[in-house]
């Protein structure tokens, strides 16, 4: 059993050789799985960054909606 593949194991699909774990701000992850054994480039992990970062501003972006929707609506009744 390789070092921290037991941590995973009900997250990931059985044949998992290679995973990125990215943060997604404070409270998200994006999680990319390979079946290959270092399945993935420098070129990969910084789109996973990328990915991670678009999410996350769509997110506060959407959560910002939200909150001046409430705002909004508790101002006016």
């Amino acid at each position: 059993m390789r070092a921290g593949r037991v941590e995973f194991t009900s997250i990931l699909p059985e044949n998992t050789q290679a995973a990125i774990i990215q943060p997604i701000g404070s409270e998200g992850v994006l999680i990319a799985a390979s079946n290959t054994q270092r399945g993935f480039t420098r070129l990969d992990q910084a789109w996973a960054s990328t990915i991670a970062d678009k999410l996350d501003a769509s997110l506060e972006a959407t959560e910002g909606s939200k909150t001046s929707e409430v705002t909004a609506a508790s101002t006016t009744t």
